[in-house]
Protein backbone atom coordinates (compact mmCIF):
# COMPACT_ATOMS: atom_id res chain seq x y z
CA UNK A 1 0.00 0.00 0.00
CA UNK A 2 2.65 2.26 0.94
CA UNK A 3 4.32 1.76 -3.14
CA UNK A 4 0.55 2.92 -4.10
CA UNK A 5 0.44 6.05 -1.78
CA UNK A 6 4.26 6.95 -3.21
CA UNK A 7 2.86 5.96 -6.67
CA UNK A 8 -0.06 8.43 -6.47
CA UNK A 9 1.85 11.10 -4.79
CA UNK A 10 4.42 10.93 -7.86
CA UNK A 11 1.78 11.32 -10.54
CA UNK A 12 0.18 14.04 -8.43
CA UNK A 13 3.72 15.78 -8.14
CA UNK A 14 4.14 14.89 -11.96
CA UNK A 15 0.68 15.85 -12.96
CA UNK A 16 0.91 19.25 -10.80
CA UNK A 17 4.51 20.05 -12.73
CA UNK A 18 3.18 19.05 -16.22
CA UNK A 19 0.16 21.22 -15.64
CA UNK A 20 2.00 24.55 -14.44
CA UNK A 21 4.78 23.88 -17.36
CA UNK A 22 1.42 23.91 -19.95
CA UNK A 23 0.03 27.03 -17.76
CA UNK A 24 3.45 28.98 -18.01
CA UNK A 25 3.56 27.31 -22.12
CA UNK A 26 0.68 29.25 -22.25
CA UNK A 27 1.04 32.48 -20.59
CA UNK A 28 4.35 33.32 -22.44
CA UNK A 29 2.22 32.18 -25.86
CA UNK A 30 -0.18 34.62 -25.16
CA UNK A 31 2.64 37.02 -24.44
CA UNK A 32 3.85 36.37 -28.32
CA UNK A 33 0.96 36.69 -30.05
CA UNK A 34 -0.02 39.97 -28.26
CA UNK A 35 3.36 41.35 -29.57
CA UNK A 36 3.28 39.74 -32.86
CA UNK A 37 -0.41 41.20 -33.66
CA UNK A 38 0.84 44.45 -32.38
CA UNK A 39 3.88 44.18 -34.66
CA UNK A 40 1.69 43.08 -37.92
CA UNK A 41 -0.30 46.10 -36.66
CA UNK A 42 2.75 48.74 -37.28
CA UNK A 43 3.55 46.34 -40.39
CA UNK A 44 0.38 46.83 -41.89
CA UNK A 45 -0.16 50.32 -41.18
CA UNK A 46 3.49 51.33 -42.71
CA UNK A 47 2.33 49.01 -45.94
CA UNK A 48 -1.23 50.65 -46.35
CA UNK A 49 -1.08 52.20 -49.72
CA UNK A 50 -1.09 56.28 -49.52
CA UNK A 51 -4.24 56.31 -52.49
CA UNK A 52 -6.50 59.53 -53.13
CA UNK A 53 -9.00 60.30 -51.44
CA UNK A 54 -12.09 62.78 -50.95
CA UNK A 55 -10.67 66.33 -49.86
CA UNK A 56 -7.19 65.40 -51.32
CA UNK A 57 -5.40 68.45 -52.77
CA UNK A 58 -3.64 67.48 -56.08
CA UNK A 59 -0.89 69.52 -57.73
CA UNK A 60 -1.10 70.83 -61.34
CA UNK A 61 -0.57 69.16 -63.86
CA UNK A 62 0.68 69.39 -67.71
CA UNK A 63 -0.70 66.20 -69.62
CA UNK A 64 0.32 65.46 -73.12
CA UNK A 65 -2.80 64.59 -75.02
CA UNK A 66 -2.95 62.23 -77.52
CA UNK A 67 -2.87 64.82 -80.64
CA UNK A 68 0.20 66.29 -79.46
CA UNK A 69 -1.29 69.57 -77.63
CA UNK A 70 -0.31 70.00 -74.17
CA UNK A 71 -3.30 70.65 -71.93
CA UNK A 72 -2.77 72.13 -68.27
CA UNK A 73 -4.59 71.53 -65.09
CA UNK A 74 -3.95 74.41 -63.27
CA UNK A 75 -6.71 74.43 -60.41
CA UNK A 76 -6.55 78.54 -60.87
CA UNK A 77 -10.56 79.14 -61.79
CA UNK A 78 -12.52 78.22 -58.44
CA UNK A 79 -15.52 78.16 -60.76
CA UNK A 80 -14.62 75.51 -62.84
CA UNK A 81 -14.41 71.77 -61.92
CA UNK A 82 -12.68 68.79 -63.75
CA UNK A 83 -13.63 65.16 -64.79
CA UNK A 84 -10.84 62.86 -64.69
CA UNK A 85 -11.56 59.48 -66.29
CA UNK A 86 -8.48 57.08 -65.12
CA UNK A 87 -8.02 53.97 -67.55
CA UNK A 88 -5.33 52.02 -69.45
CA UNK A 89 -5.82 49.84 -72.13
CA UNK A 90 -6.14 46.11 -70.98
CA UNK A 91 -8.59 46.76 -68.14
CA UNK A 92 -12.02 45.30 -68.80
CA UNK A 93 -13.76 47.67 -66.27
CA UNK A 94 -12.66 50.74 -67.98
CA UNK A 95 -13.61 49.01 -71.29
CA UNK A 96 -17.14 48.55 -69.36
CA UNK A 97 -17.12 52.21 -68.39
CA UNK A 98 -16.13 53.84 -72.02
CA UNK A 99 -20.24 54.06 -73.17
CA UNK A 100 -21.19 55.71 -69.51
CA UNK A 101 -17.79 58.12 -69.78
CA UNK A 102 -18.97 59.07 -73.50
CA UNK A 103 -22.74 59.24 -72.18
CA UNK A 104 -21.00 62.05 -69.81
CA UNK A 105 -19.03 64.07 -72.26
CA UNK A 106 -21.70 64.52 -74.36
CA UNK A 107 -24.27 66.02 -72.22
CA UNK A 108 -21.85 68.46 -71.30
CA UNK A 109 -23.90 71.78 -70.94
CA UNK A 110 -21.25 74.46 -70.49
CA UNK A 111 -17.99 75.54 -70.69
CA UNK A 112 -17.41 75.30 -66.14
CA UNK A 113 -15.66 71.99 -66.88
CA UNK A 114 -13.52 70.10 -68.42
CA UNK A 115 -13.32 66.28 -69.32
CA UNK A 116 -10.16 64.40 -69.63
CA UNK A 117 -9.63 60.57 -70.07
CA UNK A 118 -6.04 59.64 -69.15
CA UNK A 119 -4.11 56.17 -70.13
CA UNK A 120 -1.44 54.92 -67.46
CA UNK A 121 -0.44 53.08 -70.86
CA UNK A 122 2.17 53.78 -73.15
CA UNK A 123 1.56 56.07 -76.24
CA UNK A 124 1.23 53.44 -78.67
CA UNK A 125 -1.05 50.78 -77.00
CA UNK A 126 -3.45 54.07 -75.64
CA UNK A 127 -3.39 55.23 -79.46
CA UNK A 128 -4.33 51.75 -80.79
CA UNK A 129 -7.02 51.39 -78.00
CA UNK A 130 -8.63 54.85 -78.93
CA UNK A 131 -8.68 53.88 -82.21
CA UNK A 132 -10.47 50.32 -81.92
CA UNK A 133 -12.57 51.57 -79.39
CA UNK A 134 -13.59 54.28 -81.58
CA UNK A 135 -13.11 56.51 -78.54
CA UNK A 136 -15.09 60.33 -78.55
CA UNK A 137 -13.58 61.49 -75.89
CA UNK A 138 -10.40 63.61 -75.12
CA UNK A 139 -7.95 61.79 -73.98
CA UNK A 140 -4.20 62.12 -72.78
CA UNK A 141 -1.31 60.60 -71.10
CA UNK A 142 -0.95 60.15 -67.54
CA UNK A 143 3.02 59.44 -67.08
CA UNK A 144 4.44 58.43 -63.99
CA UNK A 145 5.12 61.51 -62.60
CA UNK A 146 1.28 62.08 -62.74
CA UNK A 147 0.60 59.14 -61.28
CA UNK A 148 2.05 59.70 -58.48
CA UNK A 149 1.49 63.08 -57.18
CA UNK A 150 -1.94 61.82 -58.00
CA UNK A 151 -1.76 58.55 -55.86
CA UNK A 152 -3.20 56.52 -58.83
CA UNK A 153 -3.16 53.01 -57.45
CA UNK A 154 -5.49 51.17 -60.12
CA UNK A 155 -8.01 51.64 -62.55
CA UNK A 156 -10.83 52.59 -63.69
CA UNK A 157 -10.97 55.63 -61.56
CA UNK A 158 -13.89 58.37 -62.29
CA UNK A 159 -12.35 61.61 -60.34
CA UNK A 160 -14.07 65.43 -60.01
CA UNK A 161 -11.62 67.70 -59.10
CA UNK A 162 -12.90 71.56 -58.14
CA UNK A 163 -10.75 74.65 -59.51
CA UNK A 164 -8.80 74.76 -56.36
CA UNK A 165 -7.69 71.47 -56.99
CA UNK A 166 -9.82 69.64 -54.07
CA UNK A 167 -10.81 65.89 -55.14
CA UNK A 168 -14.36 66.04 -54.55
CA UNK A 169 -15.59 62.73 -55.14
CA UNK A 170 -14.23 59.50 -56.61
CA UNK A 171 -15.60 56.20 -58.06
CA UNK A 172 -13.64 53.28 -58.68
CA UNK A 173 -14.47 50.30 -60.45
CA UNK A 174 -17.15 50.20 -63.14
CA UNK A 175 -20.00 52.83 -63.01
CA UNK A 176 -23.50 52.13 -61.91
CA UNK A 177 -26.38 53.73 -63.74
CA UNK A 178 -26.46 56.16 -60.90
CA UNK A 179 -23.33 57.72 -60.73
CA UNK A 180 -24.42 58.99 -63.96
CA UNK A 181 -26.82 61.73 -62.04
CA UNK A 182 -24.43 62.20 -59.10
CA UNK A 183 -21.43 63.07 -61.34
CA UNK A 184 -23.77 65.66 -63.38
CA UNK A 185 -24.93 67.30 -60.06
CA UNK A 186 -21.20 67.76 -58.57
CA UNK A 187 -20.05 69.42 -62.74
CA UNK A 188 -23.24 71.64 -62.18
CA UNK A 189 -23.23 72.52 -58.49
CA UNK A 190 -21.27 76.05 -58.12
Amino acid sequence: METSSSNKKTLYVVGSIALLLLLVINVILVIQNRDLKQRLEEFAAQRTPNILKVGDEVPSAVITMLDGQRKELSYSDSNKKYLLFLFNTTCGSCERNLPTWESIAASKQNGTYDILALSIFDEEKTRAFVSEKKMNLPVGLADTSFVKSYKIIGVPHTVVIDGNGTVQKIWSGTLKPENIQEIMNLLSAS
